[in-house]
């Protein structure tokens, strides 16, 4: 009887072993998968940082229309209160011969008419360059929001790419902040920037990652310490608005201008 008992539990010793074996076998399979689904998580959901940008050479070229615009505005009012002083002074000539005429001096009437003909010609001439003022002060009104929207770093990248995971962004929008994936998996980012079909390089090295939990209970990948001597770029500078060396790329913004 105590031999069967014996035999029965090493029986069911070898099932258990059997059994449990496969079930751990699979949970581990499961983790693995899970594992994978986060880590693929991760990938689509990389630390970013903020770019903004300047287009320096467009914003000098708008400065020197407006300038040129704001001069011809000047000679302009100038012409024109020139043309009027002198559609006034021909006014009064023409009411004092008007009065001279009304008391019987006949004589005064063709210089009379000739100052109304003169007259005539001033004031279509201020008018021509009154129309020329108004254009140019829609004009100045057009480039004066061409250059606030320069001045505020809104405008339209078509695309940004991550060259070292071969990532693509792209946009049909304008913005002022754009936030550039960085490559999680190493401590560079290799980034390639398309505007108005040209294309900029933006290589960022030697920043930190640190791996964090929000709230929610989400896995979060947060980098910092950038530093401008770690950056290389083919635009015309840049500054790091956040430059010591715990800022987070929440808190960091790079000011690029081209």
């Amino acid at each position: 009887m105590a031999n069967g008992l014996s035999l029965r539990r090493m029986e069911m010793s070898r099932f258990f072993v059997k059994h449990v074996g496969l079930v751990l076998g699979l949970s581990l399979g499961f983790l693995a998968i899970v594992s994978c689904e986060k880590e693929s998580d991760l990938v689509e959901r990389d630390p970013t940082i903020d770019l903004v940008f300047y287009n320096i050479d467009s914003l000098v070229q708008v400065e020197d229309t407006l300038e040129i615009v704001a001069d011809s505005i000047e000679v302009l009012t100038d012409t024109l209160t020139h043309f009027a002083d002198s559609a006034s002074v021909l006014t009064d000539s023409i009411a004092v011969l008007n009065q001279l005429i009304s008391q019987g001096d006949d004589s005064l009437i063709a210089t009379r008419d000739e100052l109304l003909e003169e007259r005539r010609l001033v004031n279509l001439d201020y008018a021509y360059f009154d129309q020329q003022d108004s254009i140019m002060n829609v004009s100045k009104k057009k480039w004066t929001s061409v250059q606030t929207t320069i001045n505020s770093g809104d405008l339209l990248v078509s695309s940004i790419t991550n060259k070292a995971n071969n990532r693509t962004l792209y946009y049909t929008d304008s913005a002022v902040f754009w936030s550039v994936p960085l490559d999680m998996n190493s401590d560079f980012s290799l980034l390639s920037v398309e505007i108005d079909g040209e294309f900029y390089d933006l290589d960022i090295y030697r920043y930190s990652k640190n791996i964090v939990t929000d709230e929610y209970s989400n896995v979060l990948i947060e980098t910092y310490g950038f530093d401008e001597r770690n950056m290389t770029h083919t635009f015309d500078s840049l500054q790091l608005n956040c430059k010591t060396s715990d800022c987070f790329d929440f808190e960091s913004s790079i000011y690029i201008y081209f």
